[in-house]
């Protein structure tokens, strides 16, 4: 309302990934990955947090060498 924009489609586009779909993606650019969850379970949870260990370079690296093509 602030700035007059449709708050609807702000909130079509609002968690557009899965917690899966992010810890897929973490993976890839990290060697220990550990998650916590708010709820019962990771099905169950309303909230997941992502611990990363180990960053590996070389993929952060090539990562941004093919994006910034």
């Amino acid at each position: 309302m602030k700035y007059g924009l449709d708050f609807g489609v702000l909130v079509e586009h609002e968690h557009v990934n899965s917690a899966k779909d992010v810890e897929t993606v973490l993976s890839y650019f990290y060697e220990e990955i550990k998650c916590k969850v708010f709820g019962i379970s990771r099905s169950l949870s309303f909230y997941q947090f992502f611990e990363c260990r180990n960053p590996q370079f070389e993929k952060c690296n090539e990562f941004t060498v093919r994006t910034e093509s």
